[in-house]
C-alpha cells in the first residue's frame, strides 16, 4: 500500500474547501440559511406585508446568490405573481427578482470600445 487514501478526492466539498476561504463558506452558508427563512415566511405569511418584506429581503439576496435563491423561492415567487398581481408593488419586486436569478453577472462590453 503506498499509504495514500484513495477515497480523499470523494469527500463531498473538499475542493471547495481547498478553494475557498473558511469566511466565504459560512458567508454562503449564512445566506442560504436566510434564502430558507425567508421562504418559509413567505410560504406562510397571512399579510401582504409580510409577504412584501420576504420578497423585498429575497430580492436583495439574488443579487449575491442567485441559484440558491432561484432553487428554493422561484416556486413562490411565480405563485406570488399569481396570488397577489393586484399589488403592483410586489409584482414589480418579484419581477426583478426573477431577472436578478435568470441574468448572467457577465458585464457587457461598452460598444465605444468595439471600434
Amino acid at each position: 500500500s503506498s499509504g495514500i487514501n484513495a477515497e480523499w478526492p470523494l469527500r463531498p466539498g473538499f475542493l471547495r474547501g481547498l478553494l475557498s476561504s473558511p469566511s466565504e463558506e459560512q458567508s454562503h452558508h449564512g445566506g442560504v440559511e436566510t434564502i430558507e427563512k425567508l421562504c418559509d415566511r413567505l410560504e406562510t405569511a397571512t399579510l401582504l406585508d409580510d409577504r412584501r418584506d420576504a420578497i423585498r429581503a429575497l430580492r436583495a439576496l439574488s443579487k449575491s446568490f442567485q441559484v440558491e435563491v432561484g432553487t428554493h423561492a422561484m416556486d413562490m415567487l411565480i405563485k406570488v405573481i399569481v396570488e397577489d398581481s393586484s399589488d403592483v408593488e410586489v409584482t414589480e419586486m418579484v419581477i426583478e427578482t426573477l431577472l436578478n436569478i435568470m441574468s448572467s453577472k457577465k458585464k457587457k462590453v461598452p460598444t465605444a470600445t468595439l471600434r
